[in-house]
């Protein structure tokens, strides 16, 4: 609270501002997604800010042709690259001010995986807000969807999808070497001064408690991996008291539908799990109502 006698700050003229203080926004798609999936929610972000001169958005695109065989330690040194890439177009590494992530589905992993490696270590202080839209990042343990379950195998079998054995925390013997609990170490997520983690019951792709990050019943009765799960969300959340972390969850409120795709998408959660980039409701409200975490 400012003081009576207190002079006010001296504010910058719009010259002065055009040159530092740029806010940079980064899109990170998710499984088989590509640099579209996220840029209505982009297009609202842009509209809505209130100082537009000062931002720059990266629709990340480097993953589009790799989610589905690469390992998230390579996706996350490629996103990284890709936003370093990006910062050195126009001198904007030296204007940035803030950095925020908008990630669906598992964007949000390679997002924190990226923020772990070497090379974007000098960026960590200048982040500011990370959000996302149904991340699994506990895994996929503890799931309740055997329709997804059994693509997931299917995909783990003949597709080698590195990253999916990953997110089944089966890529090492032992679940305490395996790639989710060794990032979930990685002391990264604390320099974000907001984290927002959005779920909806009504998405069935990625389990509810992986998305909010949060222990399950499951977890606490498994004597074999439950011990693994409870840690994670330890590591992840322990640090995090400085930041202000919202859970969001949402409510898409879907209609039955005549075509038998639509029935058979909701049934699965797959409606609600895309809907995050394609109901317009959602997008404009989300927007509007969340963007003082985004300026």
């Amino acid at each position: 609270m400012k003081r009576p006698n207190e002079p006010p700050p001296a504010r910058k003229t719009n010259k002065e501002s055009s040159l530092t203080d740029l806010h940079v926004y980064i899109f990170v798609h998710g499984f088989h997604g590509n640099s579209y999936d996220l840029r209505a929610l982009r297009n609202q972000i842009a509209l809505l800010h209130p100082e537009k001169t000062n931002t720059r958005f990266l629709c990340s695109c480097a993953n589009e042709d790799h989610t589905a065989t690469s390992s998230f330690a390579w996706l996350g040194a490629n996103l990284a690259r890709e936003v370093l890439v990006f910062l050195g177009i126009d001198n904007i590494m030296a204007r940035t001010k803030k950095i925020s992530f908008i990630c669906h589905s598992f964007g949000g992993i390679i997002c924190r995986s990226a923020l772990a490696h070497e090379s974007f270590r000098p960026l960590l202080p200048k982040l500011h807000t990370l959000i996302t839209l149904s991340g699994p990042h506990l895994g996929m343990l503890y799931g309740s969807n055997s329709l997804v379950e059994l693509g997931m195998w299917g995909l783990r079998k003949f597709r080698k999808a590195q990253c999916l054995t990953e997110l089944s925390v089966k890529d090492a013997k032992s679940p305490a070497d395996s790639f989710l609990y060794t990032l979930s170490k990685m002391d990264v997520l604390r320099h974000f001064k907001n984290i927002l983690l959005v779920s909806s019951i009504e998405d069935r792709y990625v389990p509810h408690h992986s998305a909010r990050i949060q222990l399950c019943r499951e977890a606490i009765a498994d004597h074999r991996s439950g011990s693994i799960f409870v840690s994670m969300v330890h590591n992840l959340l322990a640090p995090l008291e400085g930041c202000n972390l919202l859970h969001i969850e949402v409510n898409f409120g879907f209609k039955p539908e005549a075509k038998m795709m639509s029935q058979l998408d909701a049934a699965i959660g797959r409606t609600a799990h895309i809907s995050y980039l394609e109901n317009d409701w959602f997008v404009k409200l989300f927007a509007q109502t969340y963007l003082p975490y985004l300026v």
